[in-house]
C-alpha cells in the first residue's frame, strides 16, 4: 500500500513537471512570437528602426565608455567648483560693481533655503565682500588664478568625457588644460551675469501677483530650456574642439536640456515636499544634493552626448579636423 502511494505520488511530481515544462514552453514560444511581431513593426517604420538600433547602441556603448564615472568625476569638480566660482564671481564684478550688491544678489536668491548649499555659498560670498575693496591686489589676483584653474578642472572633466562619448582621442593635457582655463572664464562671467538676472527675477517674483507669476512660468520655462539647450550645443562644440554645425548637435543638446530642466523642477519639488531630509545628512545635506543632481544631470547629458553620436555621427572630416 505504501510502495503503490509514493508510485502514485511520483507519478503525480512526473506530470506536473511535464505540466510544468509545458507551460514554460508556451510561454516562450509567445513570447518569441511578440518579440517578431514587435520586430517585424519596427523594421516597418525606418524612423522607429533607427531609433531602436540607436537606443540600443547607447546602452552598449555608455558601458563600454564608462559614461557613470565619467560624469561622477564631472559632477565631483563642478561641486568642487561651486565655492571658488563664488569667489571669482565676487572678484571680477568687484571690478565695476559694489562686491557687497553681488553678495547681495546671492544672498537675495537662496534667502528661502536657509539649510541648502547656496546657503553656504551666501555665506562665503558675503566673507570675500566683507574683505574685498573693489580693487583687486597681487594676492587677490593670484588667488583670481588658482580659482579660476579649480573652476577649470570641472571644464576639464567634462570635455573630457564629452569627447569620450563621440569617440574622439583626449587632447593634449597641456591643451586640453589651456582650453579648459579660458573655457572657465567664460563660465565665471557667465555666472556673474546669471547670478544678477536671477537675482532680479527673485526680486519682482516676490512681488508679483498669481497671474504674472503664472506666465512668468509659462514663458521662462521655454526660454531657460532654449537657453540651456544653446549651452550644451556650445559646450559640446567647444569639447569636440572642431568645426561642427550646431545643427549636427542640436538633437544631443536639446535632450540634455530636456533632461536638465525635468531634473531642476524634480530637485525643486524633492526640497518642496520632503522637508525633513536634512536629518538624514545632517549639514551635509546641501552637498550632496548638489552632489546627487549635478551627477544625475551630468550622466543625462553624456548620455544625450553618445546618443547624438550615434544619431548623427561627425562626418570624417571634422573628426580629423577635431583636435
Amino acid at each position: 500500500m505504501t510502495a503503490a502511494a509514493a508510485g502514485g505520488s511520483g507519478d503525480g511530481d512526473e506530470q506536473l513537471r511535464d505540466r510544468a515544462k509545458k507551460v514554460i514552453g508556451e510561454a516562450e514560444d509567445r513570447a518569441l512570437e511578440a518579440r517578431d511581431q514587435v520586430t517585424a513593426r519596427i523594421d516597418a517604420r525606418p524612423f522607429t528602426a533607427r531609433l531602436y538600433s540607436t537606443i540600443l547602441s547607447v546602452i552598449a556603448k555608455q558601458s563600454g565608455y564608462r559614461l557613470s564615472l565619467s560624469a561622477a568625476g564631472s559632477a565631483f569638480w563642478l561641486v568642487i567648483a561651486l565655492f571658488p566660482a563664488t569667489i571669482a564671481v565676487i572678484m571680477i564684478f568687484g571690478l565695476v560693481v559694489d562686491p557687497s550688491s553681488m553678495a547681495d544678489a546671492v544672498q537675495s536668491i537662496v534667502q528661502r533655503s536657509p539649510d541648502s548649499l547656496g546657503a553656504v555659498l551666501a555665506q562665503q560670498a558675503e566673507k570675500v565682500a566683507s574683505s574685498d575693496s573693489g580693487t583687486l591686489t597681487a594676492g587677490l589676483v593670484v588667488s583670481l588664478v588658482v580659482t579660476l584653474w579649480s573652476v577649470s578642472s570641472g571644464m576639464y572633466a567634462f570635455a573630457r568625457a564629452v569627447r569620450q562619448a563621440y569617440g574622439l582621442a583626449p587632447q593634449n593635457y597641456i591643451l586640453a588644460r589651456w582650453r579648459a582655463f579660458l573655457g572657465s572664464v567664460v563660465a565665471v562671467v557667465v555666472l556673474g551675469m546669471s547670478v544678477g538676472v536671477a537675482a532680479a527675477y527673485g526680486s519682482w517674483h516676490g512681488q508679483a501677483d498669481s497671474t504674472q507669476r503664472a506666465l512668468s512660468y509659462v514663458i521662462g520655462v521655454p526660454v531657460a530650456t532654449g537657453v540651456i539647450a544653446l549651452t550644451l550645443a556650445a559646450l559640446f562644440r567647444f569639447s569636440i574642439s572642431g568645426r561642427v554645425p550646431f545643427r549636427d548637435l542640436a538633437l544631443g543638446a536639446g535632450l540634455g536640456s530636456l533632461a536638465t530642466m525635468a531634473l531642476i523642477i524634480g530637485v525643486a519639488l524633492f526640497g518642496s515636499y520632503v522637508s525633513h531630509y536634512e536629518q538624514i545628512y545632517g549639514t551635509l545635506t546641501g552637498i550632496i544634493v548638489a552632489m546627487l543632481g549635478i551627477y544625475t544631470m551630468m550622466y543625462a547629458i553624456l548620455l544625450c552626448a553618445v546618443f547624438n553620436a550615434e544619431w548623427r555621427p561627425l562626418p570624417k572630416q571634422d573628426e580629423r579636423g577635431a583636435r
